[in-house]
């Protein structure tokens, strides 16, 4: 039997601070997201996934951090064939350059 290949079809990427939600202790949206490239990618190795679809982490209400992960999806998708960006933050006209940059890029 052949190994099954495994995608995974909802990866965050960008590290985010611990905030106090709705006024409990202080925790991180997302945990396991990871802060670099070069991490995700070790991840994903050590997984033997074949193919991701990143996105920029969000949870803390901070819109700008979230436009800064925009970056760093894009740099993801062009340093790895396995990696596509599934969403971009696009509030306002902020987000708009990013969007039109993944487009342009065909990822």
């Amino acid at each position: 039997m052949r190994p099954m290949a495994l995608f995974d079809a909802h990866r965050h990427l960008g590290a985010m601070p611990a905030f106090p939600f709705y006024g409990g202790p202080p925790a991180r949206p997302d945990a396991g997201a990871r802060a670099t490239v070069a991490a995700l990618l070790a991840d994903l190795d050590a997984e033997g996934t074949r193919g991701a679809l990143v996105l920029p982490n969000y949870g803390v209400p901070d819109p700008d951090m979230v436009f800064r992960f925009n970056e760093l999806c894009l740099e993801a998708a062009a340093a790895d064939d396995r990696l596509r960006v599934g969403t971009v933050g696009v509030g306002a006209s902020r987000g708009r350059g990013a969007y039109r940059a993944c487009v342009d890029a065909g990822r």
